[in-house]
């Protein structure tokens, strides 16, 4: 802090004192323009007066030499002025400047600060915003006296210079003072607004981008009520805004509902004019609300249009994508095209990944994962990922979710698996949050690379592995699944409900006997794991899977490559047949259509039976 500044404080602790506020409390010198919102606001009060913009940093250096050339002869008003061309000239530049090494600068602070009480309420906010942009501290004696004067008057300012006032403050130093006057603005802000807004009111979009920034809830709603009423008020430049503005509301009321009814529409109408970082933005907000349940915000033709939007645009960024892809995975949301263009783009510069955050090729083979899709040469961008994650030191948990997510994609690194398999080993005992991807990947690796000849895990960790898949409890996805396929067998002991796997899932299994009869399994409780009914060689041992969404990508319902590969460790065993469970199918279903959606897998494959 300079001296200069160090002076002007000290001088604030000797005058200030919060009596003099009677000293300003005069209303007769206080002058309100008219309300912003409905004439001119302080923005564009701001950027008046072209004619003293200075358009170079010469001309600014040349300014302010005459500045501290005349100080000593200025007056308020020309101090005022003088300031208002300095700033308007180094923002529009944006320039570096520091105002407290203006030789004078301190004579033009006190002549303001002697007539502090003839300021109106426009050079009042003028001049802290100016004061403010040159980052001088609040606890000065001008901007303490400033901030006195708007503390009286702040009951008389208008919708929009509280708008202005509130966004200066948020500018300003967290103390005490300073909170106290954001939240007075705010209080005064809200009554005025309940009060003072209707259909008729200017730039209701301006004032909705505020309520969210304040986080006004029922500022919000009220305005949305009054777009929902005029359509013609939305501005699609303000699409953005406006859904951001429903995505703060806790719940949708049904006006809610209606406005984010014909947002989706806008957006499938404007998604092509749309700034990239707004359909970033879109997408972003969209994600955060259905990520937490609210399924309202799920319009898979307006998330495909700006995923468009975002792949057709050149200006589009490879972290912008990166940032949409990272989106996307939160929801398990299927996006091959995103995936073949970074694919492309991670080949023609080798060291995109590491320009960014070491997740990035984390995020990227999540996304392969979830749309159990392998982009346009994979074998280069296979060689591209094995060189970077040679280099990476992983821990447990993340070398054995990266292999165990490249196997799937028939990504085969055998020196990755002995590198988790070795770490595993070493370990006295293994990690709990890593023991079923651990198991998965272990099990995998044994049923269905019978040529890898490296490292594999110890008995005594293969043991740990198999009490922690003993100890898990069934948590049945489908509670119908169980009374349906009873029905279909013919009664509960044909059915073996909840029996585990060797990689962590819980199964349903019907047992099909060779001449086409259901077998009664009802003694078969010693048997710990589905793999283990090999026992009945001749049968075909039916397992249905119950698995939850997450196992799907979200539109295209597709079950995602790493389910897909635990499943192909029960098909490979001699006469298993596993069949998923669609959720998102089982939901359409009514009881009998349910039954008869099982009746037809069972008699599938009694006719696999019949014809081999």
């Amino acid at each position: 802090m300079n001296k200069l500044v160090q002076r002007l404080i000290k001088d604030s602790l000797i005058k200030r004192n919060w009596i003099v506020l009677s000293n300003y409390s005069t209303t007769s010198h206080v002058n309100f323009s008219p309300d912003i919102l409905a004439s001119r606001r302080f923005d564009d009060s701001f950027e008046k007066g072209r004619e003293t913009l200075l358009t170079s940093e010469r001309e600014i250096t040349n300014f302010i030499k005459r500045m501290e050339k005349n100080y000593m002869y200025m007056g308020r008003e020309e101090v005022i002025r003088a300031l208002d061309t300095v700033h308007k000239s180094v923002h529009s530049q944006s320039i570096k400047l520091d105002l407290t090494n203006i030789q004078g600068f301190e004579h033009m602070c006190n002549v303001i600060q002697k007539e502090a009480r003839f300021l109106n309420m426009y050079d009042t906010v003028r001049l802290l915003r100016i004061l403010t942009f040159f980052k001088i501290p609040s606890q000065t004696s001008l901007v303490t006296t400033l901030l006195q004067l708007l503390s009286t008057s702040m009951s008389k300012l208008t919708i929009g210079q509280l708008m202005v006032v509130h966004g200066i403050l948020q500018n300003m130093s967290n103390a005490p003072n300073i909170n106290y006057l954001k939240r007075t603005a705010v209080k005064i802000f809200t009554e005025k607004v309940e009060t003072g807004i209707n259909s008729e009111t200017p730039n209701l979009l301006k004032l909705l981008k505020f309520c969210v920034i304040i986080r006004n809830e029922s500022s919000i709603r009220q305005i949305i009520s009054i777009l929902v009423r005029d359509k013609n008020k939305m501005n699609a430049d303000y699409i953005v805004d406006i859904y951001h503005a429903i995505c703060v509301l806790p719940e949708l009321s049904p006006a809610d509902t209606r406005l984010l009814f014909i947002l989706n529409n806008m957006i499938l109408n404007n998604a092509k004019l749309l700034k990239i970082q707004d359909v970033v933005d879109l997408l972003t907000y969209m994600v955060n609300k259905i990520e937490n349940s609210q399924t309202e915000f799920y319009n898979e033709d307006a998330i495909n249009v700006l995923q468009r939007a975002l792949l057709t645009n050149e200006s589009a960024t490879f972290l912008q994508k990166l940032t949409v892809l990272r989106m996307f995975n939160k929801i398990q949301y299927s996006c091959p095209k995103m995936i073949d263009q970074l694919a492309k783009e991670s080949l023609q510069d080798r060291d995109i990944f590491k320009k960014f955050r070491r997740s990035n090729e984390t995020e990227f083979i999540n996304a392969c994962v979830i749309a159990d899709h392998k982009p346009n040469d994979w074998e280069k961008f296979e060689e591209l990922l094995k060189n970077y994650i040679a280099v990476q030191d992983y821990s447990i948990y993340s070398a054995t979710s990266t292999a165990f997510r490249l196997l799937s994609l028939d990504s085969y690194q055998p020196e990755l698996l002995e590198k988790v398999f070795k770490l595993c080993n070493d370990l006295s005992s293994l990690p709990k949050p890593s023991l079923l991807n651990i198991s998965r990947l272990y099990w995998c690796v044994k049923v269905l690379y019978p040529d890898y000849k490296g490292v594999m895990l110890d008995d005594d960790k293969v043991n740990e592995l198999n009490q922690f898949l003993l100890e898990m409890n069934d948590t049945c996805n489908l509670p119908s699944l169980r009374e349906s396929l009873e029905k279909v067998a013919g009664g509960a002991e044909y059915v073996k409900h909840g029996l585990r796997t060797k990689f962590g899932e819980f199964v349903d299994v019907v047992i099909v006997q060779s001449d086409g009869s259901l077998m009664n399994i009802s003694n078969c409780e010693n048997i710990a794991f589905a793999e283990e009914l090999t026992s009945f060689p001749d049968c075909i041992k039916i397992l249905f899977f119950t698995l939850p969404k997450s196992a799907f990508s979200i539109n295209e319902k597709n079950v995602i490559s790493t389910v897909k590969m635990l499943l192909k460790t029960v098909e490979i065993l001699p006469g298993f047949s596993a069949f998923v469970i669609n959720p998102y199918r089982w939901k359409t279903f009514t009881s009998n259509g349910k039954i008869s959606h099982l009746e037809e897998v069972i008699k599938s494959k009694r006719n696999s039976i019949s014809t081999n």
